[in-house]
């Protein structure tokens, strides 16, 4: 696999967000950049801090800590106010007009994209809200265990406890892909409410951090992110329900914070300032 290293900030790059209209990537550390993955020519979108973006189509969402902006590309559509007090883990798009927050405050906010504030928030644990993912539901991951399904309105359709803690995930169809606080990587059917496969990769919680996967014909390519210079590639293969073909590809960064598909290449974003293009 071939790599490719750039330097975007001396920080930490704290989200990279997908535009999937081009060859376009969006990521965000003390500023908000536009990379492209081909030519790799980068262009600043914004000075502020960024900690969280989704991307739908040619439009942004990126956090900072008091204010939500919407962008299309490079020009700035909208604010909105967040309380300083609160911290947002995640943001997502739920269409063309809608998203939705979660954190510290254990409740998920709507905003519409017309409106500077949000305009329902729904309280769905005790404890910190980890991840968000929507796939024609709201799937939500918290600190105290749980996996809580939404549909799209706010009203709960489910909610699954577990043993361990969901960090981060993703939806495929019926199955949750997580990454757990024991170090193991879950899938879960969340229609049945049956663990499908636990696959251990004898990490303590602080290595694994994210995750992004590639559906093939027969198999899941799993691509996980740790904290030792390295990111994984785990396959699932459906038919037999096995864990096959781990690879490791060591990287210049002490921590791989975000890794992300895109088309026939993975992107991985470090606590050092560099994004990685492997192809």
């Amino acid at each position: 696999m071939k790599q490719h290293r750039i330097r975007l900030d001396f920080n930490s790059i704290n989200d990279i967000g997908n535009i999937t209209t081009n060859d376009l990537i969006v990521v965000g550390g003390s500023k908000l950049w536009s990379l492209n993955t081909v030519n790799e020519q980068v262009d600043i979108i914004n000075d502020s801090n960024v900690k969280c973006i989704d991307c739908l189509n040619e439009k942004i969402l990126a956090s900072q800590s008091n204010r939500i902006d919407l962008w299309d590309i490079n020009k700035l559509i909208n604010s909105y106010n967040v309380d300083n007090r609160e911290v947002i883990n995640d943001i997502k798009f739920l269409n063309n007009r809608c998203f939705i927050t979660g954190g510290y405050n254990s409740s998920i906010k709507l905003f519409d994209s017309n409106i500077r504030q949000s305009i329902w928030e729904i309280k769905v644990c005790k404890d910190n809200i980890n991840h968000i993912e929507v796939n024609e539901q709201i799937f939500v991951s918290t600190s105290d265990k749980m996996l809580v399904i939404l549909d799209l309105k706010g009203d709960q359709l489910q909610q699954h406890e577990f043993q361990f803690i969901i960090i981060n995930f993703k939806i495929y169809k019926d199955f949750m892909i997580g990454l757990t606080d024991d170090g193991d990587l879950v899938v879960y059917n969340y229609k049945t409410g049956n663990i499908i496969n636990t696959y251990n990769i004898l990490m303590p919680i602080q290595y694994l951090i994210s995750l992004d996967i590639r559906p093939l014909t027969k198999k899941i390519s799993i691509y996980v992110g740790s904290e030792q210079s390295k990111f994984m590639k785990i396959d699932w293969d459906r038919s037999n329900n096995l864990m096959i073909n781990r690879e490791e590809f060591p990287l210049q960064s002490p921590i791989i914070n975000k890794v992300m598909t895109k088309s026939s290449k993975i992107i991985c974003s470090s606590n050092d300032g560099f994004i990685y293009i492997n192809k």
